[in-house]
């Protein structure tokens, strides 16, 4: 009898919480930073700094569900200390936010308000601020939320990317009183602001754009409500 293919969302829901058991118990007793996400928490108004580690969570899509989980099998080991890693958006040159936006004003396509504001961060950023993690892990897990400082609408963005890249962008779906925001102070206490400034990665991502350099060629739903 043949066997039937597991789906991709079966398979992520496995590695998100049946995994996280193995290593909780092999490295028991360790610090451990769990790589965690921002989408566990609701959309938040977006005149508010945007969610607290104490708000409740959330998550609706799939991945953001998996990802609570993983948080709660680590947080069943007790004793062991921990620091969970809620990243937002980290963006790498050849994929991410910045690079879906440049692509779309560069080919002439629409690019979605519905999700009205991003916050970016580094991933050289977000690699320093998970090892710096180590010294704060604690039990219970202590939680952060990962991402930079400077908020930018996606309007700016694609309008400042339209600049550089000498596109007039082109706007579809209507801007939301609400939008997946976290606020980072508790991460910006201990480790600083981030070293790169999100200006500096939106000019990177144009020239990464124009000179047509390797990308990933995988959209990033960077607009979804969920």
């Amino acid at each position: 009898m043949a066997r039937r293919r597991k789906s991709a969302w079966v398979l992520t829901s496995a590695r998100n919480t049946v995994i996280p058991a193995y290593v909780a118990r092999r490295y028991r007793g360790s610090c451990i930073v769990v790589f965690s996400t921002g989408n566990l928490y609701p959309l938040m108004p977006v005149v508010s700094g945007g969610a607290v580690k104490q708000s409740p969570s959330a998550p609706v899509a799939e991945h953001a569900r998996s990802a609570l989980g993983r948080e709660r099998v680590f947080g069943y080991f007790s004793g062991t200390l921990m620091a969970l890693f809620r990243l937002d958006v980290a963006v790498k040159l050849r994929y991410g936010v910045v690079q879906d936006v440049a692509q779309k004003v560069r080919a002439g396509e629409s690019v979605s308000l519905a999700l009205r504001w991003v916050k970016l961060i580094c991933p050289r950023d977000a690699r320093a601020w998970a090892l710096r993690s180590l010294l704060l892990a604690q039990s219970p897990p202590l939680a952060l939320n990962v991402l930079g400082a400077e908020r930018g609408s996606v309007r700016w963005l694609a309008r400042r990317l339209g600049n550089l890249l000498g596109k007039e962008p082109r706007f579809g779906a209507e801007e939301a009183e609400t939008a997946l925001l976290s606020d980072a102070t508790t991460a910006h206490g201990p480790f600083g602001l981030p070293t790169v400034a999100l200006n500096t990665v939106v000019q990177w991502g144009a020239h990464w754009v124009t000179e047509e350099l390797p990308t990933r060629i995988r959209p990033t739903h960077f607009s979804g409500r969920c």
